[in-house]
């Protein structure tokens, strides 16, 4: 009788002090997930249009202890990320062929499986001179085809409405559009980004020749939070370690008495 109180007092302590090891362990899983999102904002943070990303929690409540000793405990739970959709800095380049926006508003890039979007680009002519981008993606106007530059063409414009034009006449409209959640879309490598909504006229962008969007990650504020981090995430490691010293004594001056 003496062993199996013994047996239930252990488990009951046991499983209170559990309780609060439980919960900075799943605070420490989700710090872990927002690092890597600081680090990869870091690593982004000279990368042209790069909109920094970063990680979103919300509280879970378990219910914890025996049948009519409920308790409601809680976790921390890592269930996604947004990215910062605010205009990066614009980088001036002079070059006739760099396009970048301002406003809400993205390119459109035909790409052969899906066509992609990008809020910035340096593009060039290929052997077809039409308008496209390092991975031979063309440029699309408002018909849906690729915008052509006509041979013997010495002057490219390119108005703040997305026209393009030459000495010898327009050449196209840049196709501007908007989706009703860029956080929705997906990051479909090289500065671009894919999505299954459908696309929006985006009437308030303005199109900025000879220049590029910057990332609008700032790489000082992300080196402090990240170095907060650290400290939060070595801070909950030592209570973590003293928890489990705690854990162990109690157990063995129950097992003594």
């Amino acid at each position: 009788m003496l062993n199996d109180r013994r047996k239930a007092l252990r488990a009951w302590i046991t499983g209170v002090m559990e309780s609060p090891t439980y919960i900075a362990l799943s605070k420490q899983t989700a710090m872990v997930r927002d690092m890597e999102s600081m680090a990869n904002n870091i690593a982004n943070a000279a990368t042209n249009g790069f909109r920094g990303e970063y990680t979103l929690f919300q509280e879970y409540l378990a219910r914890t202890g025996s049948i009519g000793e409920r308790e409601k405990t809680s976790f921390v739970q890592d269930i996604g990320e947004y990215r910062d959709t605010r205009d990066g800095p614009l980088q001036i380049t002079n070059n006739p062929l760099d396009i970048a926006l301002q406003g809400k508003g993205y390119m459109v890039l035909g790409n052969p499986g899906q066509e992609v979007y990008a809020r910035t680009g340096v593009f060039h002519l290929d052997g077809n001179r039409q308008v496209v981008t390092s991975d031979g993606y063309p440029l699309l106007q408002e018909n849906g085809q690729p915008i052509v530059i006509p041979q013997g063409t010495n002057r490219i414009t390119i108005t703040g409405d997305g026209v393009v034009s030459t000495e010898q006449g327009e050449a196209g409209r840049i196709r501007l559009v908007r989706f009703g959640s860029e956080q929705a879309m997906r990051n479909a490598g090289s500065g671009t980004y894919a999505t299954d909504q459908a696309p929006l006229p985006a009437t308030e962008v303005q199109v900025t020749q000879g220049a590029l969007e910057g990332s609008n990650v700032q790489p000082v504020l992300e080196m402090t939070r990240m170095i907060q981090m650290s400290r939060d995430y070595q801070s909950i490691q030592n209570m973590l370690d003293a928890e489990n010293t705690r854990q162990r004594d109690a157990v063995a001056r129950i097992a003594r008495a």
